[in-house]
């Protein structure tokens, strides 16, 4: 079976008129650029997710037919109701048949000529993205986005449960996926639909959160999303993904790690210091081997959960008290959180009843008291990073000192200057947009942004050159040298080292001007609420900040979720502002990039504008030092500003009463900071 380039373009040109459609009546992105292949594509993607997750849409597309299409193109747009979006498993390719896993089936899909899927970093894998049918058959319909490599646990469970329903064998009829497409859609994808207050402009809602504190918004997204994961199945389907079936659960050490397949053996192996020579003998040996290791009281391997995740230490913590635990007793969006911390921790399926099970020798060891000294240390590690992350993203670039310094007065027993560096350095992640690098320039040693760390410089060239294009990295970047880049070809590669080599340099410019511009201006302290939660969520606590989200709280496109889009906007102001380090006419974009400018029925919301210009004041200036625009101009003036409830500066006279709540006159409380 064949998909032409004749049929390619009626595909393509069929999409395009789609998405231009169902843009223009819902603005979901801002004009589909022309300009950029890239960003074409990017937004072109947002809508078709869009589309797939609304496919009541093509029916109204079809009738009205925008473009004149003709009455192919608009057969093959009706076919597209039944396409299968979201997460899907790449088990083969051969040829142009390449064979997608979903739990709706196992379909053979004809790929056209030069399809971006031969270039993915090999099978199985992992995916988000569609397939629809077109004609008698069935074709992928990119970009595709890759989540990772799919286990051979996870494959042979799908497989199972298609068997045991009937429909496992692997089918490329359009007609076959049309039919499983409406029964899934219908089962897991309802329509809801948002009403519109009387109060707000058309196309506008007052959101679920509104009227919310802070501690409440919290705990109706919680409940939020134990309801959705509940109600889709997502706690079910991901047990089943990560669990061992067995008959009974097992009463060793030695029985659990029986149970393993020999990936998972070799990388609990890899993980012990000291043993990765001794890997090549027989799978008894390996099993003997990890439970030498970790029943030994003189190694203390209970010491590496040091550096486990949260959740993972939290749930052996409770299991030190239960176990086995039901995973049911969690609350579904924690326990889809969850990933086996094997040996430690075992996901086993009993009788349909999912269980987190600790072997009992090493149940023994974890004692009480250990546990509290595993909690304590961590806690004092946590305090080092958070502090090193907030003082990056609030100042961009300070000087360890300065951190070591803060670290100092903040815990009772700190360690040396000696040792601070390397557990920092021990600690640092590049695995989100708030956290921090380390940087040597001159003798002098810094805390950075990872968002001007020569870290970032991949991933940026990605974004700008090869947007089009999967490409991952086959070994961790170290200082001096260049990752094995998988998915380009050797000309693409040499492009590809030339940006990035560019990248850095201009990444080691931005860093030495900002250096410069920083002056003698002292190092803010670090804000509140830093040393309990990740710096952006920290800013969002803001005052400005909050009333910026409690405004959106109140104004939601119908079209947007309730629980999602007030904090992904405000987000998007912290980022853009702190981060990023926009001009300010770039943050006000965000108003018209989100499609909120007309929340008031106006051309342009007075109020929300105002509410962003706080905002863009109140956050932190790299240049500055941490300092906002807004603090900067109190300690100019020695007077502290305050806002009415639609965010607009009041005017106070000295004999006003302070509006902090003081009871004193203006002038004699925040309107005289120097005094």
């Amino acid at each position: 079976m064949h998909f032409d380039t004749h049929q390619q373009e009626i595909l393509d040109t069929t999409l395009e008129s789609l998405v231009r459609y169902v843009n223009g009546r819902f603005k979901i992105v801002r004009e589909i650029s022309t300009a950029c292949a890239g960003d074409k594509e990017a937004q072109s993607q947002l809508v078709e997710r869009y589309i797939w997750n609304h496919s009541n849409l093509i029916d109204d597309f079809v009738r009205d037919n925008p473009d004149h299409l003709s009455e192919t193109h608009l057969s093959i747009a009706a076919g597209l109701t039944s396409t299968l979006y979201g997460s899907i498993i790449l088990e083969s390719i051969q040829g142009n048949i390449v064979t997608f896993l979903h739990h709706t089936g196992t379909y053979e899909v004809v790929a056209p000529e030069n399809s971006i899927l031969s270039h993915l970093p090999g099978v199985p894998l992992e995916l988000t993205g569609a397939i629809a049918p077109y004609e008698d058959f069935i074709v992928p319909l990119p970009p595709f986005t890759v989540l990772g490599k799919a286990s051979a646990g996870q494959i042979s469970k799908i497989h199972a449960d298609l068997a045991a329903q009937g429909t496992n064998q692997p089918t490329g009829d359009a007609k076959v996926l049309r039919r499983r497409a409406r029964l899934w859609k219908e089962h897991h994808m309802p329509v809801r639909r948002h009403a519109v207050d009387k109060g707000n402009a058309p196309g506008f809602h007052r959101g679920a959160l509104a009227g919310l504190t802070s501690n409440e918004r919290a705990q109706a997204r919680a409940a939020h999303y134990d309801r959705e994961t509940q109600n889709t199945q997502v706690f079910k389907r991901t047990m089943e993904a990560r669990c061992i079936d067995v008959d009974e659960l097992p009463v060793t050490l030695k029985e659990a790690l029986a149970l393993l397949e020999d990936d998972w053996l070799n990388d609990i192996a890899l993980e012990i210091d000291g043993y990765t020579t001794k890997m090549d003998g027989s799978r008894e040996d390996l099993i003997n081997l990890i439970c030498r290791f970790y029943t030994a009281a003189e190694e203390q391997p209970e010491f590496m959960l040091v550096w486990s995740h949260d959740l993972e230490f939290e749930l052996i913590e409770r299991l030190t008290h239960t176990n086995p635990l039901p995973l049911d007793q969690l609350a579904p969006s924690i326990a889809t959180e969850l990933f086996p911390y094997v040996p430690y921790v075992f996901f086993l399926n009993e009788n349909g009843v999912t269980y987190a099970w600790m072997p009992p020798e090493l149940r023994t060891l974890l004692t009480k008291k250990v546990i509290a000294d595993l909690r304590e240390m961590r806690d004092h590690f946590d305090t080092m990073r958070l502090l090193a992350a907030g003082m990056a993203t609030m100042c961009g670039i300070v000087r360890l000192s300065d951190v070591y310094e803060r670290y100092r007065r903040l815990v009772d027993q700190p360690f040396e200057p000696k040792f601070f560096e390397p557990l920092l350095a021990e600690m640092e992640t590049c695995d989100s947009r708030d956290s921090y690098a380390l940087w040597r320039h001159l003798g002098r040693d810094y805390v950075i942004s990872t968002e001007i760390s020569d870290a970032s410089a991949p991933a940026r060239v990605t974004r700008e050159h090869f947007s089009d294009r999967v490409i991952t990295f086959g070994d961790e970047p170290s200082q001096g040298s260049m990752p094995t880049i998988v998915g380009l070809s050797e000309q693409d590669e040499r492009k590809f080292t030339r940006h990035l080599a560019r990248k850095e340099a201009e990444l080691e410019r931005k860093r030495l001007s900002l250096l410069a511009q920083k002056g003698p201006m002292e190092v803010h302290d670090i804000l509140p609420g830093m040393l309990e939660r990740r710096p952006i969520e920290a800013l969002l606590e803001l005052d400005a900040l909050q009333a910026l989200r409690a405004f959106v709280d109140n104004h939601v496109p119908d079209n947007e979720d309730d629980y999602e889009f007030p904090d992904l906007f405000a987000r998007s102001v912290v980022i853009s502002s702190v981060l990023m380090q926009e001009s300010y006419n770039d943050t006000m974009d965000l108003i018209r990039l989100y499609h909120m400018q007309e929340c008031e029925g106006t051309d342009f919301s007075d109020t929300l504008g105002q509410l962003v210009t706080n905002a863009f004041n109140a956050l932190p200036r790299w240049t500055l030092n941490g300092w906002s625009l807004e603090e900067n101009t109190e300690r100019i003036t020695g007077r502290r500003r305050f806002y009415d409830q639609d965010g607009k500066p009041l005017v106070l006279e000295d004999s006003d009463p302070c509006p902090c709540g003081s009871g004193k006159p203006y002038g004699s409380c925040c309107g005289n900071l120097k005094g």
